[in-house]
């Protein structure tokens, strides 16, 4: 994952439109696989997380206590994952000063 205007970005991101792949506003972060898919900060955190769910529960339900188990499952995954990516950008040096998103308080 890497985030649009950060300095230790690849060239690359020039090369990439910036639009949200779900909504088409304004994206600020890309992720480069089989393709790219960019995400606005409201998609990467409020529909992201649902299209996770809708995952997490797909096919048969199992009843309501293993139906929970697979969403605690699922969410610890993701913290896990969250908390890695998290870490390895805490832990890069910048080259320069970055003023990326700033997350709208609640």
């Amino acid at each position: 994952m890497a985030v649009f205007g950060d300095p230790d970005a690849s060239e690359f991101e020039a090369l990439i439109e910036r639009s949200c792949t779900i909504c088409g506003g304004e994206a600020v972060a890309y992720w480069v696989g089989s393709g790219t898919i960019k995400v606005c900060e409201r998609c990467a955190l409020e529909v992201l997380p649902k299209l996770c769910a809708d995952v997490t529960l797909r096919g048969k339900r199992l009843g309501l206590s293993r139906d929970r188990a697979r969403v605690d499952e699922a969410l610890d995954r993701m913290r896990i994952a969250f908390l890695e990516a998290a870490v390895t950008n805490l832990s890069r040096p910048r080259t320069s000063e970055w003023t990326g998103p700033i997350s709208r308080s609640t």
